[in-house]
């Protein structure tokens, strides 16, 4: 911690000027390792991360599932494969196959942003560039994973993620609209994914941060994380009044579940459709 601290303060004065101080997403442990921060920042826990410890094994790890869970994603499976065609898992091997599937997760995000009234990110050519661009290695020990699920020649889901070391990161799943909607593609996606990684060693299935019920179903480590905000000078007062109604709003379930809604409607109407 005493390290910590003092690299802390050997970067405070080169900050630019600001009147308020707002760190987030802090994790409560490195490397399974306490945060050494959390002794010399003031930090509020603000939600939790999951993951899951993998196994030698896919059945090893399938039989922490429910029994009803497991017997539903056999039975989409086989609905699947009898309605529409042999299903298999494709990962990314070269910038053809990663072009192609990213090219399916831009199409699947995008609707998805329309159907929920969420701002499209991806309407901004630079974001897309941006997962464009980064690919293959990072770092060192580190690799970009760009994954698809296909129904015949039909790209259903897809996941652009991250491994390092030995864990591998969930990030950014997508899944097909219409027709595909009513086969838990994205699960299924999910699923293959976790067996590929048990296959190529990893020893842990990183669900990242957020609170979706889902994920207390596949995870057996939870983790907190953290926020740190200090008031710097009374002109910072505005923001750090404005920031805590936000956070009190986005973490009560009521108030997040109307202002959620209340986005989206804003959205579908055109509400934001010149400050997006």
């Amino acid at each position: 911690p005493q390290t910590c601290r003092k690299i802390w303060e050997a970067i405070v004065p080169c900050l630019p000027a600001h009147d308020n101080r707002l760190l987030v997403k802090i994790p409560g442990q490195l490397n399974g390792k306490e945060n050494p921060a959390l002794h010399f920042w003031a930090c509020v826990p603000v939600s939790n991360a999951y993951a899951a410890t993998l196994p030698s094994t896919w059945e090893t790890f399938l039989s922490r599932i429910p029994p009803k869970i497991r017997s539903d994603s056999r039975r989409q499976s086989r609905r699947l494969e009898r309605e529409n065609g042999a299903i298999r898992l494709s990962v990314a091997s070269n910038s053809e196959e990663y072009d192609g599937l990213i090219g399916a997760m831009f199409e699947q995000k995008r609707r998805r942003y329309r159907e929920t009234g969420v701002r499209d990110l991806f309407s901004d050519k630079s974001f897309r560039e941006f997962y464009r661009g980064l690919r293959g290695k990072l770092g060192d020990g580190g690799s970009v994973n760009m994954a698809g699920l296909f129904v015949g020649d039909d790209i259903v889901a897809t996941h652009w993620g991250i491994s390092y070391g030995d864990r591998f990161y969930w990030l950014m799943p997508t899944y097909a609209g219409g027709k595909w909607e009513r086969y838990s593609a994205g699960r299924l996606l999910q699923e293959k994914l976790i067996e590929w990684s048990i296959e190529r060693g990893f020893k842990v299935f990183d669900f990242t941060i957020g609170e979706e019920e889902y994920k207390k179903t596949w995870c057996d480590e939870t983790f907190a994380v953290y926020a740190h905000e200090r008031l710097i000078s009374p002109r910072g007062i505005p923001y750090s009044v404005a920031n805590s109604l936000m956070s009190w709003l986005k973490t009560n379930k009521k108030t997040r579940k109307f202002l959620t809604s209340s986005l989206s409607v804003a959205r579908k109407t055109g509400f934001f459709k010149n400050y997006d």
